[in-house]
């Protein structure tokens, strides 16, 4: 189920399962709400710089919060990603790091989500299309899969699923209007 942003996503029921261990450094603590994937989609969030590559060439998105001033559900989306914060943090405080994936960059509030090779891209008319313009603005269908834990530090694992790029005008066919010739 994909819970929208319109929701009161603090009320929700999360919780986290049993822990995963990959190895002696890497353990995964998937997090659920009533045992399904949290899905979210987002409001219209700033994308500055489109897809990047990290230092260990996988892809992520920078996505901003700055339009909070203009949009109040950029300011409560925030605010609900915040409070999933607050719970691993409850939970997990003594003894670990709970890691921050919402930071600040240039004065605003940002967050970077990994974007996965098989994510989908839509224009405004539902079309796919290959990359993600810079200084646009996107919806997306984002997940939470877990934490991460290694050397008592905790990282959240969040995925862009699906984009919707909201301010990419595209013609799928000519529309010039041709001016016929004047006899």
């Amino acid at each position: 189920m994909i819970f929208h942003y319109k929701e009161n996503l603090q009320v929700l029921d999360y919780s986290l399962k049993t822990p995963l261990k990959y190895s002696d450094e890497f353990t995964f603590v998937p997090m659920k709400i009533k045992n399904k994937d949290i899905l979210f989609q987002t409001p219209r969030l700033y994308t500055p710089y489109g897809i990047q590559l990290n230092d260990k060439s996988k892809k992520y998105i920078m996505i901003t919060f700055q339009n909070k001033d203009n949009d109040i559900l950029n300011d409560k989306f925030l605010k609900d990603l915040e409070y999933i914060h607050q719970i691993a943090h409850n939970h997990y405080s003594k003894g670990y790091n709970v890691n921050k994936f919402i930071k600040q960059y240039k004065n605003e509030s940002i967050m970077n989500i990994k974007f996965k090779e098989d994510s989908l891209i839509y224009d405004s008319l539902q079309n796919t299309v290959k990359d993600i313009p810079i200084y646009g603005y996107c919806s997306f269908i984002i997940h939470l899969a877990g934490l991460w834990i290694s050397n008592n530090q905790i990282w959240f694992q969040w995925y862009i699923l699906q984009t919707r790029i909201e301010n990419n005008i595209s013609l799928t066919s000519y529309a010039f209007k041709d001016s016929k010739p004047i006899p």
